[in-house]
């Protein structure tokens, strides 16, 4: 049962979740300049897009560069249609020509918007190479040109793109306060941005997309495990034996500082937390033994194992969300749990009570009773498994499921030895302590 339910969580529910359409709050213009509430299908665009799905009144359509003027997604990114005239020039790759291109191209272009102001900062990515172009308010679409060639195994660089920088600089009076800052600009919308920022007097962040997360969240969280133990053990009576599974809380807090970049995927965590591990099993039964048509007996026992340990869990974990646009984020983690047991007692106990009839020397009864109290084995000083899982954002809470592979946590000794594995498959929900 245990394996099925793990295939469902990592298969069918991320499929679930990706079949979600990300309709956010935005507006489109159109092609007689009219702004128009609606809803649009937002998707993580790698390349700018050519078209865009809408909801308008409960009903979708699609709309491409025919149709409309531009559109904006509220609170992430906002685009514009231009004609545009660009260099084909490649940037990188193993295709690079070994002189300068000249060559253009006349192309109509959702333009991304990274900055607003006196001037206009945009971004288009093509299949093969981004650009960016800046325009003054009321002037003219100038491309920031950057090209590269290759000759001999030695890169060169046309960075076009900073004369016209130095110009629009000095125009403003701001090139000798900031020359050192155009010297560093590199053909990037977060580089070129800052100047541009710069000549519009403002410091806002220039790309305007994405949702702005912040870096650290402080996390408390409280849930359940569902403790399975796989081996097998022997009994002072029973032998071939299993633990039931049972369900343990527990509570911890957890931080994670989530990497800078493309809407802040990828995310580090470690936590730190309380756990009990408790499980048991009883067993009524009976046994015969005959060793001679003289000589036999029947035990009748009950025999209770019990294993209650409580630890201090450690982890880290990597995490990664997979679609950062959508209202409700689907998050794939792997980690490592460090398990500290801090009870007095870390052993898998066996109580046990017996009681024998028999018959020996053909026909004389005997009868007697055993109980007592003994210990199994004990458990490691300390453990650690793998860890993966999945889970879901939804404001400041996510709800998550993890899978802990079954961990060997047999005391060994110079006078023992054996396996007894345990692992844990469970569900967390956390709330993140830090307004976003």
């Amino acid at each position: 049962m245990i394996k099925p339910f793990i295939l469902f969580l990592f298969i069918c529910v991320p499929s679930y979740l990706f079949a979600q359409k990300n309709f956010l709050p935005g507006y489109y213009i159109s092609s007689t300049g009219d702004s128009i509430t609606c809803k649009i299908d937002f998707k993580d665009w790698d390349k700018n897009p050519e078209s865009i799905e809408v909801e308008l009144n409960s009903e979708k359509r699609k709309l491409t560069l025919d149709d409309i003027n531009g559109f904006g997604i509220k609170g992430y990114s906002y685009y514009t249609k231009a004609k545009i005239n660009y260099h084909i020039n490649l940037i990188s790759g193993n295709n690079l020509p070994e002189e300068f291109s000249d060559v253009t191209e006349n192309r109509t272009v959702f333009f991304k918007i990274l900055s607003k102001g006196t001037y206009l900062l945009y971004e288009w990515e093509s299949k093969s190479r981004v650009y960016y172009y800046i325009q003054e308010t009321g002037g003219e679409l100038v491309e920031l040109v950057y090209r590269v060639r290759q000759k001999n195994d030695e890169i060169f660089n046309d960075d076009r793109y900073k004369e016209y920088l130095r110009y629009l600089l000095e125009k403003d009076s701001l090139l000798d306060k900031n020359i050192k800052k155009l010297e560093l600009t590199f053909y990037s919308g977060e580089s070129i941005g800052k100047l541009v920022n710069i000549l519009n007097n403002t410091n806002e962040k220039t790309t305007m997309t994405g949702l702005v997360r912040k870096p650290v969240e402080l996390e408390i969280f409280s849930g359940a495990g569902l403790n399975y133990t796989p081996s097998e053990f022997d009994g002072y009576y029973a032998k071939n034996q299993k633990f039931d599974n049972s369900v343990s809380p527990n509570v911890g807090l957890r931080l994670l500082y989530f990497i800078p970049g493309r809407y802040s995927r990828l995310g580090l965590g470690i936590s730190f937390g309380y756990s009990p591990y408790k499980t048991d099993r009883t067993v009524n039964d009976s046994f015969t033994v005959t060793t001679s048509p003289n000589f036999y007996y029947t035990t009748r026992y009950t025999e209770k194992f019990k294993l209650d340990i409580s630890s201090i869990r450690s982890s880290l974990s990597v995490l990664y969300i997979l679609n950062p646009l959508s209202m409700s984020k689907l998050y794939v983690k792997a980690g490592l749990l460090i398990m500290i047991p801090i009870s007095s007692s870390r052993s898998v106990m066996d109580e046990y009570a017996g009681n024998t009839n028999g018959i020996r020397n053909g026909n004389i009864p005997f009868s007697y009773t055993s109980e007592g109290k003994t210990e199994l084995f004990s458990v490691s000083n300390s453990w650690a498994s793998i860890n993966g899982g999945v889970g879901v954002v939804i404001k400041q809470f996510k709800f998550e499921f993890d899978y802990f592979t079954p961990t060997d946590i047999y005391q060994r000794s110079s006078s023992t030895s054996g396996e007894f594995k345990a692992g844990v498959i469970g569900f967390n929900i956390y709330y993140n302590l830090l307004k976003k």
